[in-house]
């Protein structure tokens, strides 16, 4: 069967320059010194879960395993309660079959990501914040000789943030993500244009994290 699934191509699909470009163009402000406030560094772990893929060979849907992921998120405050944040995070997983016997197979997904924070003003040592993302996702196969797709996609968060002292605190949240695909796209293409995946408008993911909080 790996043989077999060998010979399926991943396509390049649809390259997304807008979406990197954007989160290029807030490299500068994620390099400026922070004018209100202190920039936070916030490596994180956590499980993420949810998304599917339907099969042109297998009568079944696929899942993206719930598994564990990690990555970071970096803030730089623009006001008393805007910050701009960039975010990196990663998942080794399987697309498994729901209900029939088949291989599962080796994916990882990757989110590239930046947006703007709103972080509520406390009293207290705990801060509530939502966040708006805009970025990529890439899926990469875990298959000799198939390539990486590239996919824009969408996120928002909710968490809070306990600051035990003035460098160090500690963050907790939840974000969803919607990574947009054409309808009828599909993933594992030989070049004969037999795909072994496919999926319809859109794939929705989410995760649950918890990191810690440097702050300059």
């Amino acid at each position: 069967m790996q043989a077999e699934a060998r010979r399926f191509r991943y396509p390049l699909g649809v390259r997304l320059p807008p979406a990197l470009s954007a989160w290029l163009a807030l490299a500068p402000l994620l390099a400026a010194p922070a004018q209100a406030g202190e920039v936070q560094l916030a490596p994180f772990a956590g499980f993420q879960f949810g998304g599917y893929l339907n099969s042109n060979v297998y009568p079944s849907a696929f899942s993206l395993k719930e598994a564990a992921n990690f990555g970071a998120t970096l803030d730089v405050p623009i006001d008393d309660t805007w910050r701009v944040e960039a975010l990196f995070s990663r998942q080794s997983t399987e697309l498994r079959a729901r209900s029939v016997a088949a291989p599962d197979f080796p994916q990882t997904v990757e989110r590239y990501m930046a947006g703007i924070v709103e972080e509520f003003d406390s009293e207290t040592r705990w801060r509530f914040f939502g966040v708006g993302l805009l970025g990529a996702t890439r899926f990469v196969p875990g298959l000799n000789g198939v390539d990486s797709d590239l996919r824009f996609a969408l996120g928002l968060s909710l968490g809070t943030k306990f600051l035990a002292s003035k460098r160090v605190g500690l963050r907790l949240e939840g974000r969803v993500f919607y990574t947009v695909v054409e309808s009828g796209g599909a993933v594992y293409c030989n070049g004969n244009g037999t795909c072994l995946f496919s999926f319809g408008p859109g794939i929705w993911q989410g995760d649950l994290t918890a990191g810690v909080i440097l702050r300059f």
